[in-house]
């Protein structure tokens, strides 16, 4: 998740997997969209996005019910931040 060629993003991406089939995956972290925020110190949370996305998967139960899948693209919490869309990897 980390774009360090930009230099303007960090988080984190976790996953968990259950016989090779990713079934948690988790992305969260902060980017800088506004630097000149945090030089003049006024309200320096404006200054970053939140980037997430949330994914739990049970492929165990694939064709016993209809959706084995839950997504969510917003934070858990609230801020002065903006949201943008999370583009973790798969797999």
């Amino acid at each position: 998740m980390t774009d360090p060629g930009a230099g303007d993003e960090f988080g984190v991406e976790l996953a968990g997997t259950l016989d090779d089939e990713p079934v948690v995956t988790l992305a969260a972290g902060v980017r800088l969209n506004a630097p000149g925020l945090v030089a003049t110190g006024v309200n320096p949370f404006a200054a970053f996005d939140l980037v997430y996305t949330y994914e739990l998967r049970l492929p165990m139960f694939d064709g016993a019910i209809d959706d084995t899948t839950y997504r969510e693209d917003r934070p858990p919490v609230g801020s002065a931040a903006g949201t943008v869309p999370c583009r973790a990897s798969a797999g």
